[in-house]
């Protein structure tokens, strides 16, 4: 049993999607699991959209866009336009619409699931039709039937004992009797009806979950990199190539921001021994990063991760000169509540310094509640900066006189910064 997962920076046009096809005619015809994301820029589109349609302003433009993109990379497969697949894709336009349209007074994370999980459905329906156009038979699944979640919308949480009884029950059937499916990643739905999503690029995650309830062999992911490197490629001329990591080593670079790898990932795969491939969409014969259980050779080379677009809040109480061991306490709970992960934290005697991913809906809130008993001060557009192996490092990017926050912990070096050497 092998899982394959395709993400958005992958499929893009109708050539990446030939590619894919290349890619799964090589399987060997063992069973199959395929999670497909959305296309390309679709999710930001439609969070876009979804912006617009909450504030009555006109997204039928913006709409239209995102189905002509759609609808463009359907005819280079199907010259027909009255083929089926023509009429789903219209038919789920409908039914965004109308989610945008009457789910406007719904909280604003349900609204966004029930919205921007549309990019998952389109672009593994037209998958399906063509990978059957290309003699590649297989069953679209729908993954909102099968992985179930809490109510936590935008970042939802698996509750597994429900998703391996429904995956038991309508997926290992359908692998009998078909050896390749076709799915979705990044969706769900909640354990009271509503549609949730994992998380953004929670694609990846969505892979491992099937591949431990299905006890697959291996789960390979393509990403449009030949791997997994110590720093951002794309940024760094001496970035080096990691062929090998244990399951430990790939969380940690995960859990610190790197791109290539949701954090999620990790553990269900861990659980069962399941190996993970990070391969080269473009380039699939290259060897790309095996990660697996077993301790890698190159441990001690230095890792360098940069998140952009932090915001520091730094908190101090009103009523009193320094901050307590309560208002710590109610600090968190207060984050918690709002479900914001902090990125990174620290405390002297007078606030308690915090950094986080800038989501502007979630932080004008989060603020609104903060200065109910405390006060605050906001920076941002800052970088936060996390070196693995710090004593090795081979990446001289920092202004030291701009670092808000310097720490260090075991092998680790994160700093908070308003600007890098690049």
């Amino acid at each position: 049993m092998q899982i394959h997962k395709f993400g958005g920076g992958s499929l893009k046009n109708p050539q990446s999607i030939e590619q894919a096809i290349k890619i799964i005619k090589q399987r060997n015809n063992e069973p199959t699991l395929v999670v497909i994301s959305a296309f390309a820029k679709t999710t930001n589109a439609l969070e876009n959209i979804l912006y617009l349609a909450r504030n009555d302003q006109d997204y039928q433009d913006e709409l239209n866009k995102l189905k002509k993109f759609h609808l463009n990379i359907t005819l280079q497969f199907f010259n027909d336009k009255n083929a089926s697949i023509f009429d789903e894709i219209d038919q789920y336009f409908q039914q965004l619409e109308h989610a945008l349209y009457n789910y406007k007074d719904w909280e604003y994370d349900i609204h966004y699931d029930a919205t921007v999980s549309f990019g998952e459905i389109l672009s593994t329906i037209i998958i399906h039709n063509v990978f059957d156009l290309y003699g590649l038979a297989n069953i679209w699944l729908d993954a909102r039937e099968v992985i179930i979640t809490d109510t936590l919308h935008r970042d939802a949480i698996i509750n597994w004992d429900l998703t391996n009884k429904m995956i038991n029950e309508k997926v290992k059937p359908l692998l009998r009797d078909n050896n390749l499916i076709i799915t979705q990643g990044f969706i769900g739905r909640s354990i009271d009806g509503y549609i949730s999503t994992l998380g953004r690029e929670g694609s990846d995650f969505s892979a491992a979950i099937f591949a431990n309830c299905l006890n697959a062999e291996c789960v390979t992911i393509w990403k449009d990199v030949p791997g997994i490197f110590n720093a951002d490629p794309k940024i760094f001329d001496n970035a080096i190539l990691l062929t090998h990591l244990n399951y430990k080593e790939a969380f940690e670079l995960a859990y610190y921001g790197a791109k290539i790898l949701h954090p999620k990932t990790i553990q269900p795969l861990e659980e069962k021994k399941i190996k993970l491939l990070i391969k080269n969409f473009l380039d699939p014969d290259t060897k790309g990063t095996l990660i697996d259980n077993y301790t890698t050779k190159d441990k001690h080379i230095s890792s360098c991760i940069i998140k952009k677009n932090q915001v520091l809040i730094s908190i101090s109480p009103k009523d009193s000169l320094f901050i307590s061991e309560n208002d710590l306490s109610l600090i968190l709970f207060i984050f918690s509540d709002f479900n914001i992960k902090i990125n990174l934290m620290q405390t002297d005697a007078f606030h308690f310094h915090v950094c986080i991913d800038n989501n502007y809906f979630k932080i004008t809130s989060l603020i609104n509640r903060l200065n109910e008993k405390f006060n605050t001060e906001i920076k941002h557009n800052l970088f936060l900066v996390t070196f693995t192996h710090y004593k090795n490092a081979i990446f001289n990017i920092l202004h030291n006189e701009n670092i808000y926050i310097d720490q260090y912990n075991g092998n680790i070096r994160q700093c908070l910064t308003d600007s890098i050497i690049l």
